[in-house]
């Protein structure tokens, strides 16, 4: 089981170029996952095994992570 399907979640892109049509995008990556609801997505988050497997990814970059709320 994957750390996303533990809670609920699923990854709906991972992107290296994603096309800006507006504004300015730093980032050299950009990925979408998908939780049911915004709870599921904090669980994952604040969890051990995300957080353990977060500190690769402190090391070697540095991330924007929001919340956002679907429109269903």
């Amino acid at each position: 089981m994957t750390i996303f399907e533990k809670y609920k979640g699923t990854m709906l892109a991972v992107d290296e170029a994603p096309v800006l049509l507006e504004g300015g995008w730093d980032a050299t990556r950009t990925v979408l996952i998908q939780f049911p609801t915004r709870e599921d997505a904090q669980a994952w988050y604040q969890s051990e095994e995300y957080q353990s497997l977060a500190q690769h990814r402190f090391a070697a970059s540095a991330a924007d992570i929001v919340i956002v709320s679907g429109l269903g």
